[in-house]
């Protein structure tokens, strides 16, 4: 026995007679085929696919579950699950013209006397005995018959063409029917929403150089780097070792070594009046004075400035004059001469003078 039944499937051809007008007499009318009814369908059992003869029974039912229609017991040969028939051929009942323009029509099928569920609904669709020849009126956008067909709607809005439309108009919706319109000029639609953004684009070339900007604030003062000078308020110091310029190293037995062949030392350089005016001059100070020519080296101990003597040259004193405290005197050997010195007064600006002695004709013996 069947235990469990399934439709897979369903084909679905109608056809139908009717009384055909003719437009004129004819001698002799091929007569309309009967409506018949297609149908293919698919069965398992335990969900295995059929082979074999098995007893089927069809039903046509309207919407109400009433039975139209019956094949009354039909033996059909069922393989890998499939089978087929035509409802309504010879061997079975007619089907009735009048069900071909129902609605809500279902096809009920028995395999073994167990009923297969569900009920297959049978689709409206357009009914021909012939391919010139269409049963009833049409239904939906359109109206009349095949003779006579109006299209009445568009997709459920009505098509209002009264007056008949002219040459050169278009179809047009004014908010409740289409209707016949003249044509306007075509006007550009709402701007769409922007797209998403491509992929960026290759560098450009660089642009030209611009202006300088304004100088920025000046930084903060950095950390002080390592020197061998101190810094003493507006001094600096030199407390170790010896400073050497234009050598390296500096000659150890000097605090400062200078060294050159083509320049020299440059001390300062001052009239007699600037000279005198230094204050507390330190002892063995050395200026140049521009009015006299000569280096000055100051003497603390005589407090008083001195000439740096020329170049000492070799020879015999042969005369010595001048005033005390000249002192001649006679050596154990031979006779020797001593300077004695007294402090010098500085002259004034004015009346600059050099003192000199004369050394003459003296023969020491």
């Amino acid at each position: 026995m069947c235990n469990t039944f399934r439709v897979l499937a369903l084909v679905l051809i109608l056809g139908f007679a009717s009384n055909v007008s003719a437009q004129a007499p004819a001698p002799a009318a091929d007569p309309a085929p009967a409506p018949v009814l297609a149908y293919v369908g698919r069965l398992s059992e335990s969900n295995k696919l059929v082979t074999g003869a098995r007893s089927f029974e069809f039903s046509i039912l309207d919407s109400n579950g009433d039975v139209l229609w019956t094949s009354g017991t039909q033996t059909l040969t069922v393989t890998n699950g499939l089978y087929g028939i035509v409802l309504g051929a010879t061997g079975m009942p007619a089907l009735p013209a009048s069900l071909t323009l129902k609605a809500d029509l279902h096809l009920r099928v028995l395999a073994d006397g167990v009923q297969l569920a569900p009920d297959v609904p049978l689709e409206p669709a357009l009914q021909a005995s012939v391919a010139w020849d269409v049963i009833g009126p049409f239904l939906g956008d359109v109206s009349g018959t095949q003779q006579t067909i109006t299209v009445n709607k568009l997709q459920g809005t009505p098509l209002d063409l009264n007056p008949a439309p002219t040459a050169g108009e278009i179809l047009t919706f004014n908010g409740t029917n289409w209707i016949a319109a003249a044509g306007g000029p075509e006007t550009q639609g709402p701007t769409g929403p922007e797209g998403p953004a491509g992929p960026a684009g290759a560098a450009g070339i660089p642009g030209a150089t611009g202006a300088t900007g304004a100088t920025g604030a000046t930084g903060a003062t950095g950390s002080a780097g390592a020197s061998p000078f101190i810094l003493d308020g507006a001094n600096a110091v030199f407390t170790t070792g010896a400073v050497g310029i234009g050598i390296d190293p500096p000659n150890p037995a000097a605090l400062l070594d200078l060294t050159s062949t083509t320049q020299g030392l440059l001390v300062p350089r001052m009239t007699t009046v600037q000279r005198l005016a230094i204050a507390t001059p330190a002892n063995g100070l050395i200026v140049y004075d521009t009015d006299i020519k000569s280096l000055q080296v100051y003497d603390s101990v005589g407090v008083a400035w001195n000439q740096v003597a020329d170049t000492a040259t070799t020879g015999s004193v042969t005369n010595v004059t001048g005033t005390s405290p000249i002192n001649v005197a006679t050596g154990s050997t031979t006779p020797a001469i001593s300077l004695s010195t007294v402090p010098v007064t500085a002259p004034s600006p004015s009346t600059v003078a050099q003192q000199r002695c004369s050394l003459s004709s003296l023969l020491l013996r």
